[in-house]
């Protein structure tokens, strides 16, 4: 691994992975002279020295020429997600098509844009690192904020439902590992009748109106299917842009059992009720007779005199 270079006080560590000298001068001279960003760089030529790179430290950023003659931008992405999943990667090129940028954001890539096209970099690059700052605080509030005993399914995940952060309590109802789960798709653990539904509602959260809740059947093999409540919070950054949605579960099975055993019985009572010819009502204690039984108001003057405050269920 080449030997890290300090540009200016050190704020941001950025890993520079080009296997061109000029574009290392042209990269850092751009970031530190026109965007004026303090960073400290690490040069990495290798998959094995990038490897090593994202074991030794966190990185805020990555990157990477989409062009390599020793690593190929495919196993870049892969390497990073696999290691630091929500570490921003944006690929600089030169003559790469529509069809190349696609792939790679799709693939995971944060940003892809042209050499030649320094603001749009210098924006891109500013960007990635304000929402990677933004979530490392929301990351450190939320942490400082579980206690050991918690029992709430809670997890984190960016625009493209790529999950960042899960606890162990996430961890153990889906019975795979912190390590596996995070990068992967939170959708995936959304029952098929749900994900629509579970869409639209992520995507109706705003600014102004940020928190929601959301309840679904989750159902996992060999288990009995439970009812989840998931309170969501969306981020946003300063620009109104979401960063990610942070989501807390709760297991209301049992009052959802209660709810239903208390709807059949009401269902039954007013099914009997009806059938009664007989007049039967109660009395509240603010004096105000609650007619139990389906009869008209003509049916009953005498009550009616008594008291006008009559109310027909």
């Amino acid at each position: 691994m080449r030997h890290s270079k300090v540009v200016e006080p050190e704020k941001n560590n950025i890993l520079l992975i080009t296997d061109s000298p000029s574009d290392v001068d042209y990269l850092v001279e751009l970031l530190r002279d026109s965007a004026k960003i303090n960073f400290e760089y690490c040069l990495i030529l290798t998959a094995l020295e990038l490897e090593i790179a994202l074991k030794e430290r966190e990185w805020d950023l990555v990157l990477c020429n989409f062009v390599l003659a020793t690593l190929s931008s495919v196993d870049v992405i892969k390497l990073v997600k696999h290691s630091q999943p929500t570490t921003p990667i944006i690929l600089v090129s030169e003559g790469a098509t529509m069809q190349d940028a696609v792939d790679m954001m799709r693939l995971g890539a944060s940003g892809f844009v042209e050499k030649a096209e320094y603001p749009r970099l210098i924006e891109f690059v500013r960007q990635a690192l304000e929402k990677w700052h933004l979530t490392k605080e929301s990351e450190s509030v939320l942490e400082s904020s579980i206690v050991a005993y918690q029992t709430e399914l809670i997890c984190r995940y960016d625009a493209d439902f790529r999950l960042t952060f899960v606890n162990r309590p996430y961890s153990e109802w889906y019975k795979q590992p912190i390590e596996a789960l995070l990068g992967s798709n939170i959708l995936d653990k959304i029952p098929a009748e749900y994900r629509e539904r579970a869409i639209a509602h992520v995507k109706a959260l705003t600014v102004n109106s940020p928190l929601a809740k959301l309840v679904y059947q989750d159902s996992l093999p060999g288990q009995k299917p439970r009812w989840i409540e998931w309170t969501n919070r969306a981020i946003f950054d300063k620009s109104g842009r979401f960063i990610e949605c942070q989501s807390v579960g709760h297991d209301i099975t049992e009052h959802k059992r209660i709810e239903e055993k208390l709807l059949y019985s009401e269902t039954q009572q007013k099914a009997l009720l009806s059938a009664n010819p007989d007049l039967l009502f109660r009395i509240t204690p603010e004096g105000i007779f609650v007619l139990l039984s389906e009869i008209r108001q003509n049916q009953c003057p005498l009550l009616c005199a008594y008291s006008s405050n009559v109310r027909f269920t």
